[in-house]
């Protein structure tokens, strides 16, 4: 991309140039997710920091003291990410959707012929809910999805979620391998909406076609845990609501606690903790690892305006931008943040007669 008005940016004796070319300013908009524009600019030789932070557990020892440090940033680092348990719940009566019904030829037919029928929901997902379990914080804690079908019915779920083969039947039984009812609805549970947990991203070798290293350290702080160990509590009082046992809602595993957790009392935070720690998977909300911030802030990568802080004609603008993840899904901040790069870049203000209304 290229942007007008070159302006080299100085932080102490680095100052890099912007090539001129055409009569522009040549400069570059990485926009690339948050694990490449991490990676990228590590490879550009401008990331890296000379000391890493001291609870960083990277593995990039072989690639660092080969690339000079240019810009002395903390490129890689403050990974965050929502994490989501999927509890499923059985029911008595054949209200929940089948994948033959959704994914079969008269549904198809519906959606092609009038744009009705199953193909117009987000992936089957009814409502959306937030909750703040914990009084302490300000803004909702935990979000619930629900699902008018049971994740067990459709295929490779339990390689999506990583679960061991051999626990596959008992966490995610097809019809015919189970006595459980074959109707049912899911819930995703994702908690927190604010994690206490970071992650990090490295370089595995200079060489630009090896994969990083990507440590999310998923769950490494308490609190997360217990984020989704109330939401799961929550959850489970909901299914016993008036309403749900009417129409016979059970949790799945509440005849036949899994077998990886039955040593703890089921229902219990001990219980729930265990499920969390075996089952809660990425949502795939990650971000931060270029994060933004004041000029000042030595533990950002980009200014205020998305500039790679000591660089000059390098902006960053997708999800490794965040300060800090947002209270809930994250595309929609990752496509307001790039029409603000876009404006930011054309030194204009696309959106002042919004403010006036």
């Amino acid at each position: 991309m290229v942007e007008g008005n070159c302006q080299a940016y100085e932080e102490g004796k680095s100052k890099i140039c912007a090539e001129k070319a055409g009569g522009y300013d040549r400069k570059i908009m990485m926009c690339i997710s948050l694990v490449r524009s991490a990676k990228n600019v590590y490879r550009l030789r401008w990331g890296y920091r000379k000391k890493p932070a001291q609870n960083s557990q990277h593995k990039d020892r072989r690639a660092r003291g080969k690339i000079p440090v240019i810009a002395d940033l903390p490129v890689g680092e403050n990974m965050e990410d929502h994490m989501v348990a999927l509890p499923e719940v059985d029911i008595d009566q054949p209200l929940s959707v089948q994948p033959k019904v959704a994914d079969g030829l008269l549904s198809t037919l519906r959606y092609k012929l009038f744009g009705t029928g199953y193909y117009t929901t987000p992936g089957l997902t009814e409502a959306i809910a937030a909750f703040r379990l914990d009084k302490k914080q300000k803004s909702p804690d935990v979000q619930y999805q629900f699902f008018s079908s049971q994740f067990r019915f459709w295929d490779d779920v339990w390689f999506f979620q990583n679960v061991d083969a051999k626990y596959r039947k008992e966490v995610y039984p097809k019809s015919g391998e189970t006595d459980r009812p074959g109707h049912g609805f899911s819930i995703c549970v994702m908690a927190p909406n604010h994690p206490k947990s970071r992650g990090t991203i490295r370089l595995r070798t200079k060489d630009p076609f090896d994969y990083p290293v990507i440590q999310p350290n998923y769950l490494e702080h308490q609190d997360d845990v217990d984020s989704i160990v109330n939401g799961l509590h929550l959850l489970n009082r909901f299914v016993k609501t008036k309403a749900m046992k009417a129409i016979g809602a059970r949790m799945s595993d509440s005849k036949k606690p899994l077998s990886f957790c039955a040593q703890h009392k089921y229902a219990t935070d001990a219980y729930w903790e265990c499920y969390a720690r075996h089952l809660a998977i990425t949502v795939f909300h990650p971000c931060c690892t270029c994060r933004m911030g004041a000029a000042t802030d030595k533990d950002t990568v980009l200014d205020p305006e998305l500039r790679v802080k000591g660089i000059a004609g390098l902006r960053v603008a997708d999800a490794s931008s965040f300060h800090h993840i947002t209270a809930a899904n994250i595309n929609a901040p990752v496509i307001m943040l790039a029409e603000k790069a876009a404006d930011l870049i054309r030194g204009i203000d696309s959106v002042k007669h919004l403010r006036k209304s």
